[in-house]
């Protein structure tokens, strides 16, 4: 099959064997749809390390080919997204079956083969059946969807007045998602505030901008850290303890909430979509991704 593997100095796309389901509670995938995020850009990059010879890839849709012996709750054919975490199931969260806050999540397109590729092999699960009117371009916005819900989680009362600090499709998906959860005080934006806020949740571009959010926050105010760069940063600790500033992180909302929220959202979601690309194109796929966080970036495998 054809995949976009990492190399010793970049990404290249490879003809490699096809997945071959090793353990009975496993399912094969076609990959239909896969979506390029921050992630898989920093993987390319060399920023997030990970082994030579590594798939790329956690955005995906797609139906299922094959099912493992002890599979029983899917059948051949069915339509599908996918769950790229695979948690510890040792810790505290995970005996909680809170497995969405295990602080130990390996990540697929690092730590195990990811979906920028024809078939991929999974937990099942690790698989969320979707709606037959749900079309494989939105499904692939399962997870993203997942991630930035978890905000829900370290937020207050709807009064609250919210800054977004941020812009293109993150920033966008999380001012929706936030609406749609009764938080009626919810301003975006990237320029200098005309005010200091209780809360300020960061969609940043850059881990060098997170110090500048800091002045729009309010004294004892929250700064919620939602984005996944891969760098070290500095912050002024004296001014943080003087303000008496909150910092909470956020990972994942449970995933099978994430579809419920993309079912009942597709139109706005659709709005989020961009170009699709082959696998051949992926340099053109990659380069547009790098140039603009406006919007989704999707390879067909169709």
């Amino acid at each position: 099959m054809k995949a976009l593997i990492t190399t010793e100095t970049s990404i290249s796309l490879q003809t490699v064997a096809d997945p071959v389901i090793t353990d009975s509670h496993q399912v094969k995938i076609r990959i239909h749809r896969a979506a390029l995020c921050r992630t898989d850009l920093y993987v390319a990059d060399g920023r997030i390390p990970t082994e030579n010879g590594r798939i790329l890839g956690h955005e995906a849709a797609g139906e299922i080919i094959e099912l493992g012996s002890a599979v029983e709750a899917f059948t051949i054919g069915d339509r599908v997204t996918l769950d790229p975490l695979q948690s510890c199931r040792n810790c505290p969260e995970c005996h909680e079956n809170l497995p969405h806050l295990c602080g130990h999540t390996k990540f697929m397109g690092i730590h195990f083969h990811g979906a920028f590729a024809e078939q991929v092999v999974i937990p099942a699960n690790k698989v969320y059946r979707i709606p037959q009117d749900l079309d494989f371009d939105l499904a692939v916005y399962a997870e993203p969807i997942a991630a930035t819900r978890a905000v829900l989680g370290a937020l207050g009362s709807t009064d609250d007045d919210i800054l977004i600090y941020g812009r293109g499709r993150i920033s966008g998906l999380t001012t929706q998602i936030l609406k749609s959860a009764g938080y009626h005080k919810v301003t975006t934006s990237m320029t200098p505030p005309a005010k200091q806020y209780p809360v300020v949740i960061e969609a940043i571009d850059s881990a060098e901008d997170l110090a500048t959010v800091l002045p729009y926050l309010q004294s004892g105010g929250l700064l919620i850290l939602k984005s996944r760069h891969p760098q070290d940063i500095s912050l002024p600790l004296l001014d943080l303890v003087q303000q008496r500033i909150q910092i909470k992180a956020v990972h994942y909302s449970p995933f099978r909430e994430a579809l419920s929220y993309l079912t009942e959202n597709r139109d706005f979601i659709r709005t989020l979509i961009g170009n699709q690309w082959s696998l051949e194109s992926y340099q053109k796929a990659f380069t547009e991704a790098r140039s603009s966080e406006a919007l989704k970036t999707l390879f067909t495998l169709d």
